[in-house]
Protein backbone atom coordinates (compact mmCIF):
# COMPACT_ATOMS: atom_id res chain seq x y z
CA UNK A 1 0.00 0.00 0.00
CA UNK A 2 1.80 3.20 -1.08
CA UNK A 3 1.56 5.80 1.69
CA UNK A 4 -0.50 7.97 0.42
CA UNK A 5 -3.28 5.61 0.88
CA UNK A 6 -2.90 4.86 4.21
CA UNK A 7 -4.45 6.06 7.49
CA UNK A 8 -2.04 8.63 9.90
CA UNK A 9 -1.95 5.35 12.38
CA UNK A 10 -1.10 3.08 8.95
CA UNK A 11 1.45 5.11 8.23
CA UNK A 12 2.83 5.76 11.74
CA UNK A 13 3.25 1.59 11.92
CA UNK A 14 4.70 1.42 8.75
CA UNK A 15 7.45 3.97 9.14
CA UNK A 16 8.40 2.92 12.10
CA UNK A 17 8.62 -0.82 10.96
CA UNK A 18 10.76 0.05 8.04
CA UNK A 19 13.24 3.21 9.42
CA UNK A 20 15.69 0.70 11.15
CA UNK A 21 15.71 -1.91 7.79
CA UNK A 22 16.16 1.58 5.88
CA UNK A 23 19.02 2.41 8.04
CA UNK A 24 20.37 -0.81 8.04
CA UNK A 25 21.01 -0.28 4.22
CA UNK A 26 21.88 3.82 4.15
CA UNK A 27 24.91 2.94 6.43
CA UNK A 28 26.14 -0.02 3.88
CA UNK A 29 29.63 1.36 3.70
CA UNK A 30 30.10 -0.65 0.47
CA UNK A 31 27.19 0.41 -1.09
CA UNK A 32 27.89 4.29 -0.02
CA UNK A 33 30.96 3.81 -1.57
CA UNK A 34 29.95 2.52 -4.93
CA UNK A 35 26.98 5.56 -5.26
CA UNK A 36 29.70 8.29 -4.70
CA UNK A 37 31.89 6.74 -7.27
CA UNK A 38 29.18 7.18 -9.58
CA UNK A 39 28.12 10.42 -8.74
CA UNK A 40 31.90 11.53 -9.13
CA UNK A 41 32.41 9.93 -12.60
CA UNK A 42 29.06 11.73 -13.84
CA UNK A 43 30.79 15.10 -12.89
CA UNK A 44 34.01 13.64 -14.37
CA UNK A 45 33.04 12.12 -16.97
CA UNK A 46 29.48 12.98 -17.94
CA UNK A 47 28.12 9.50 -18.51
CA UNK A 48 24.82 9.40 -20.00
CA UNK A 49 21.50 8.39 -18.45
CA UNK A 50 21.83 5.50 -19.36
CA UNK A 51 24.97 4.72 -18.19
CA UNK A 52 24.47 5.89 -14.89
CA UNK A 53 20.87 3.80 -15.02
CA UNK A 54 23.12 0.61 -15.59
CA UNK A 55 25.86 1.67 -12.91
CA UNK A 56 23.09 2.18 -10.42
CA UNK A 57 21.31 -0.83 -11.00
CA UNK A 58 24.47 -3.36 -11.06
CA UNK A 59 25.36 -1.40 -7.74
CA UNK A 60 22.67 -1.35 -5.81
CA UNK A 61 21.02 -4.75 -7.04
CA UNK A 62 22.99 -6.60 -5.19
CA UNK A 63 23.07 -4.63 -1.88
CA UNK A 64 19.28 -4.73 -1.51
CA UNK A 65 18.61 -8.63 -2.86
CA UNK A 66 22.69 -9.98 -1.48
CA UNK A 67 23.50 -8.03 1.07
CA UNK A 68 20.80 -6.81 2.92
CA UNK A 69 17.46 -8.84 0.97
CA UNK A 70 16.26 -9.86 4.81
CA UNK A 71 15.27 -6.13 4.88
CA UNK A 72 14.61 -6.03 1.75
CA UNK A 73 11.98 -7.99 2.34
CA UNK A 74 10.52 -7.24 5.27
CA UNK A 75 10.49 -3.44 3.98
CA UNK A 76 8.00 -5.00 0.91
CA UNK A 77 5.87 -7.20 3.85
CA UNK A 78 5.42 -3.85 5.21
CA UNK A 79 4.07 -2.32 2.35
CA UNK A 80 2.64 -4.90 0.80
CA UNK A 81 0.78 -6.65 3.95
CA UNK A 82 2.20 -10.03 2.58
CA UNK A 83 4.88 -12.04 5.05
CA UNK A 84 8.06 -12.27 3.99
CA UNK A 85 7.48 -16.00 2.98
CA UNK A 86 5.28 -15.02 0.88
CA UNK A 87 7.58 -12.47 -0.82
CA UNK A 88 10.10 -14.90 -1.30
CA UNK A 89 8.49 -17.27 -2.33
CA UNK A 90 6.29 -15.58 -5.27
CA UNK A 91 6.66 -15.09 -8.64
CA UNK A 92 10.00 -12.52 -9.03
CA UNK A 93 8.45 -10.41 -11.29
CA UNK A 94 5.52 -9.99 -8.72
CA UNK A 95 7.74 -8.73 -6.40
CA UNK A 96 9.19 -6.61 -8.54
CA UNK A 97 5.23 -5.65 -9.50
CA UNK A 98 5.03 -5.04 -5.59
CA UNK A 99 8.55 -3.39 -4.91
CA UNK A 100 7.20 -0.72 -7.85
CA UNK A 101 3.53 -0.26 -6.64
CA UNK A 102 4.95 0.57 -2.92
CA UNK A 103 7.34 3.24 -3.94
CA UNK A 104 5.90 7.18 -4.22
CA UNK A 105 7.31 10.39 -4.35
CA UNK A 106 5.77 10.55 -0.63
CA UNK A 107 8.20 7.40 0.81
CA UNK A 108 10.83 8.76 -1.15
CA UNK A 109 10.56 11.99 0.00
CA UNK A 110 9.98 11.27 3.41
CA UNK A 111 13.39 9.42 3.71
CA UNK A 112 15.39 12.82 1.51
Amino acid sequence: MKLKDMSTEQLADALCEIAPMLEEIGKDKELNENLRAIAMKERVDGMTALEKGVSLIARVVPALLKTHRGATYNILSVLTGKTVQEIAAQNGMQTIRDAMNSMDDELIGFFM
